[in-house]
């Protein structure tokens, strides 16, 4: 399993994990170009990553995970706490996670293999 931080500090925040062909994005607090070349430096293309977790409702993390979402189709996952921002920010690909435990991505269709 591999952690990179792809970012953290006022210009944004984002971290991959990763494991196998599974890599998912913990917040997504950048555009979709500056995105893809903070994966690039990873050796990842934006279309291996496999899903897209929101962990709080930061108007940055929602605009970028709204448009990396749109353009490379993987989907976005959230609390329903940051729910709201969804609306917001009309996230189409996206799987919410319930108060009693979540949701699994994986039974929901969510991630790519």
């Amino acid at each position: 399993m591999r952690f990179a931080s792809l970012g953290s500090g006022s210009k944004g925040n984002a971290w991959l994990v990763e494991k196998a062909a599974t890599r998912v994005l913990i917040d997504c607090g950048f555009g979709v170009r500056d995105m893809a070349g903070r994966l690039a430096r990873l050796g990842i293309e934006p279309k291996d990553i496999s899903a897209i977790l929101i962990t709080h409702e930061h108007s940055d993390h929602g605009r970028g995970a709204a448009r990396f979402s749109a353009k490379h189709a993987c989907p976005v996952c959230w609390s329903q706490e940051t729910a709201t921002m969804v609306k917001v920010y009309k996230i189409d690909h996206r799987i919410e996670f319930d108060k009693a435990g979540g949701t699994d991505i994986n039974k929901a269709g969510g991630i790519r293999k």
